[in-house]
Parts: structure tokens; C-alpha cells; sequence
């Protein structure tokens, strides 16, 4: 049997739903799998940390609105969020695991499977099949009291506002000196508190990389897309020294789950000012 998950959609889209596949894997290990994306918002090295899955970017015959798909010996599951014409979303309004965990439930009983408790699936990634080297020599190179992953690169979410940060992060690295600012776009201040996840890594795709690095560090400052997705990870989720800050229309999509169903502690705001952005980020410094 060959099993195809697809996703039309972007990097967070596919890292969400990563643990059930893992998963799923892991119980039917006989299958053949693949994941099937979209040339235009995603890369192959998204599930590098997965050695046994092949990609495919063939999306153009799938209906994103579809669910589950058999075809002689192969079957199509679509990881989407809005499969089956959103029908999930009427367990939460909005993107949350919540969704995935009920679009999968019915995965698990088409392929007969018995699924596992709601944390088992938060997002998970493979970080011993990864390139490490260049972070761990970070931090033993740079001792601070504190370490910020600030998640500024612009968004492309309708749920969020797409404000900038740099004025935010010139600010903080003044006010704050014995505190590393991790920025995951380029920096043009140059700072000895200051630096890039493009320079720490080192490499051309390093979202899976960027998680890793989140949780070596103590807050992690996003607006729930991009390298900020790839920080919600069970290790990360389930931690109670972690600190998230996060600006979003909607608190739930910040960290994908409801108050009381994380360990981490959240400061969340919908206010886009430039003095509560500040002050939102420095209630944790």
C-alpha cells in the first residue's frame, strides 16, 4: 500500500500534522509514503528529519477541500487544517491542534488504527537527524543571562497584522545588554547582543534548525507564522520554563491550544502599537 499525505499550503501547514505521520509510520511500517506539496509555498527539506518518507510536488490533480482518498492501492490524506470543506472547524473557530486532532481521528479509523492521547501529537521533530553543530557552538560561545527568539520575518497570515520589527528589536538590544536578541531575519544593526539565525546556521533551509535553537532559548517572540510555528513543539509547549509572546487577532492561534492545555506561559496581545508591542515583549525580561 502506498500512502500520499498532501498539503496545499505552506511550511506551517505541513510541520503541524508532522507527529501523526510520524506516527502513522511508525504503526504501518509496511506502507510506502510520501508527502505531496505545493512547488509554490513549500520544500522538500521541510521533513528532512524524516528518512523515510519520498516527496512529491504533483499537488495540481488534488482537491484541497479533500479528505481521504482511495484509489486501487494507494490512499490520499490531506493534512490541511480546512479539509473536507472545514468541517472540522466547528471544534474550534480557528486553526488549532484541536482541528488536526479530530481530522485525524478519522484518519486512524479509516486505516484502522488506534490513535493516542491529544499530547502525544503535538508537533515533534526528528532533531537528532539534523545539522546541530553550528548551534550548540553558539550558545557555548555566548554566554548571556537570557536568550530571545525574536520571529520577525514578514507574515502571510490574514489572521495576523504584518507590522515590523526592527524598530521593536533596535530598541530591546539598547535596553537589555546582557540578554541575546536572536532575530530570524537578517540584522543591519550591528549589536554584540544582536545576531541571526541566517549566521548562527548556516544553511539555506533551516526552519527545522530554528526550532531546535527555540528550545535552548528562554522567550520566544513571534505572530504565529513562519520560523514562530516551527517553535510549537510538544518540547516547547510542554515545558514550564518556557516563555512565548505573541501578537495575533486570535489568542488561540498564538499557540495552537487553550489556556490550561499547555505548560509554557504565554503573553499574548491583539494590540499592534509600538508601545504595547514593547511592553508585551519586555514583561518577560
Amino acid at each position: 500500500m502506498k500512502i500520499y499525505f498532501f498539503n496545499h499550503f505552506g511550511y506551517g501547514d505541513v510541520h503541524v500534522s508532522r507527529s501523526f505521520i510520524m506516527d502513522i509510520m511508525d504503526k504501518l511500517p509496511e506502507n510506502e509514503y510520501y508527502y505531496i506539496q505545493n512547488p509554490d509555498r513549500t520544500s522538500h527539506f521541510i521533513l528532512r528529519d524524516l528518512k523515510k518518507i519520498k516527496h512529491s510536488f504533483k499537488i495540481n490533480d488534488l482537491n484541497r477541500n479533500s479528505h481521504i482518498i482511495q484509489n486501487d492501492d494507494s490512499i490520499f490524506i490531506n493534512t490541511w487544517y480546512g479539509s473536507n470543506d472545514f468541517k472540522y472547524f466547528k471544534i474550534s473557530n480557528d486553526c488549532s491542534f484541536y482541528v488536526l486532532y479530530g481530522i485525524f481521528s478519522d484518519v486512524y479509523k479509516f486505516l484502522n488504527l488506534e490513535i493516542e492521547n491529544f499530547e502525544y501529537y503535538l508537533p515533534s521533530i526528528k532533531y537528532e537527524n539534523l545539522e546541530k553543530k553550528n548551534i550548540e557552538t553558539f550558545f557555548q560561545n555566548n554566554k548571556l543571562e537570557k536568550y530571545i527568539l525574536i520571529c520577525d520575518n514578514p507574515v502571510k497570515s490574514g489572521q495576523i497584522f504584518n507590522f515590523d520589527f526592527k524598530p521593536i528589536v533596535n530598541e530591546l538590544v539598547n535596553l537589555y545588554h546582557n540578554v541575546a536578541f536572536i532575530t530570524t531575519s537578517p540584522n543591519i544593526l550591528t549589536k554584540k547582543n544582536l545576531f541571526s539565525t541566517n549566521d548562527i546556521i548556516g544553511l539555506d533551509f533551516d526552519l527545522n534548525e530554528i526550532s531546535y535553537l527555540s528550545t535552548k532559548c528562554d522567550v520566544i517572540v513571534g505572530r504565529s507564522s513562519g520560523p514562530y510555528t516551527f517553535s510549537l513543539t510538544r518540547e516547547n509547549l510542554m515545558n514550564e520554563s518556557k516563555r512565548f509572546v505573541s501578537f495575533t487577532n486570535n489568542q488561540i492561534i498564538s499557540l495552537g491550544l487553550n489556556p490550561g492545555d499547555h505548560k509554557c506561559k504565554l503573553n499574548w496581545s491583539s494590540d499592534y502599537s509600538h508601545d504595547n508591542i514593547l511592553n508585551t515583549i519586555t514583561y518577560f525580561l
